[in-house]
């Protein structure tokens, strides 16, 4: 039987209509009520609209104190978890139930190649849809709350920092040799292009991802290049350090380089994984090529850190893959 895990937080527990600012929205939602007995003028959690004991006690912000239906006092909740055992009741940051969770950094090294902007399944556009699965997937993880500059003196252990690359380039051609590009948040955005476990400023880099696709060719041998510079930022601790690259198609890199890249990484104590998107059911000559092409590059053994699948199946995937290291009791719920 696992014993509970808290993680205690700055930002308290509070009611869902602390912080509501506007008349309109407070008094639209039933258990908020516009006071004005206050100033200034505030909106709170209304529980006195219940008169009887059974509605009262039915509503999870509310409870039955022997004569009249009261607010839960949020709080009072000092942890998460006790707090989101209340459904009207937010706190931000983990409750989890685990007490051995990994601590890792983890770097996304992501294709932005031309081919990315066609339709994947019921997406319409391939790296928009790539973007809003990480989007939803990130905040379940254990994000450990440190921002983007406290680098490799992170001490704060069981819990996930992440960060987010992204590569195309100038494929090679009888007329050029081939460009390799790749771009991570400058400064100033997000995370300024580090590891982060605060989640606001991991959705700011994907949201600058999205706007800065640009689409070109899938050259991949800068994307590993940064990962190798941001993983600097991983202390030698013993924590996790994890690299996926998500792709649609085979790189176009010389191949002596891009081994070269990979065995930087591989040297700094980074596990490589590998996920080739396809934009069909059914494998294509595409696929199989980029699935040979990406294979090598990935850790031992391969069949634990690969993937080939269809766009609408990645969230799925990386809730299988990542069990090996956040297993499903370390995250969010």
């Amino acid at each position: 039987m696992h014993v509970m895990w808290y993680l205690l937080l700055l930002v308290p527990c509070v009611h869902a209509c602390t912080g509501i600012t506007n008349y309109t929205v407070c008094t639209s939602d039933p258990s908020c009520v516009w006071d004005f007995s206050v100033y200034p003028v505030t909106c709170r959690d209304e529980c006195s609209v219940f008169g009887a004991m059974s509605t009262c006690n039915g509503e999870s912000h509310c409870l039955w104190d022997g004569s009249a239906c009261v607010s839960i006092d949020c709080s009072s909740f000092a942890d998460a978890c006790t707090c989101k055992e209340h459904d009207r009741c937010y706190m931000s940051g983990a409750c989890k139930t685990e007490t051995n969770c990994d601590t890792v950094d983890m770097v996304f090294v992501l294709d932005r190649s031309g081919s990315m902007d066609a339709t994947y399944g019921s997406y319409p556009h391939g790296f928009y849809g790539l973007v809003s699965i990480l989007k939803s997937w990130v905040v379940t993880l254990p994000l450990s709350g440190e921002q983007a500059g406290v680098g490799n003196t992170s001490t704060l252990t069981g819990l996930v920092r992440a960060g987010f690359i992204q590569y195309s380039g100038s494929n090679p051609g009888w007329w050029s040799a081939g460009r390799s590009e790749a771009i991570k948040t400058p400064v100033g955005v997000g995370t300024s292009g580090s590891l982060s476990g605060d989640v606001s400023e991991l959705e700011a880099d994907l949201d600058w991802q999205k706007a800065n696709f640009m689409g070109d060719g899938t050259m991949l041998e800068m994307g590993l290049e940064l990962a190798s510079e941001m993983f600097v930022e991983s202390p030698d601790d013993g924590r996790r350090k994890v690299l996926y690259i998500i792709t649609d198609g085979q790189y176009y890199d010389n191949q002596t380089t891009l081994l070269s890249a990979e065995s930087d990484l591989k040297q700094q104590g980074v596990e490589i994984y590998a996920v080739v998107l396809r934009n069909t059911t059914a494998h294509t000559k595409l696929d199989l090529n980029a699935e040979a092409a990406m294979k090598p590059l990935v850790s031992d053994p391969q069949s634990n850190h690969f993937s080939n699948v269809v766009l609408d199946d990645l969230a799925a995937t990386l809730i299988d893959v990542c069990a090996s290291y956040v297993k499903p009791t370390c995250l969010n719920h």
